[in-house]
């Protein structure tokens, strides 16, 4: 499942060919070239086990403590701990960062 979240810069710069130089830290190998493109690719998803360790410190938090409390729930027979993973697959990165909403400045003039 593709996550709100992309990288189009990113993949842009990644060179399409491997890159020749007499200089072996300026090389580019098709196989290095394939798995940035690769793990771009990843990082783009939907959470999974898998693709744990590619999200944020907070999302990966986030996800831990919300596994925690399906386990608690389970425990209490309430819901399977199996449903969770199901549901955090629908999650993309950054979905559990906190919405930072601006205050709004209260406008005296529209009172009746």
């Amino acid at each position: 499942t593709p996550s709100p979240v992309t990288s189009p810069v990113l993949r842009s710069m990644i060179p399409q060919e491997p890159i020749t130089s007499t200089k072996p830290w300026n090389c580019l190998t098709q196989k290095a070239i394939d798995e940035c493109k690769d793990l771009i690719s990843k990082a783009e998803q939907s959470w999974s086990p898998d693709r744990h360790l590619l999200f944020t410190p907070q999302d990966r938090k986030a996800v831990m403590e919300l596994l925690r409390v399906g386990k608690r729930l389970e425990q209490q027979g309430v819901l399977f701990v199996d449903l969770w993973p199901q549901v955090l697959g629908f999650c993309g990165r950054g979905w559990f960062e906190p919405e930072i909403v601006k205050p709004r400045l209260l406008d005296y003039s529209e009172e009746i």
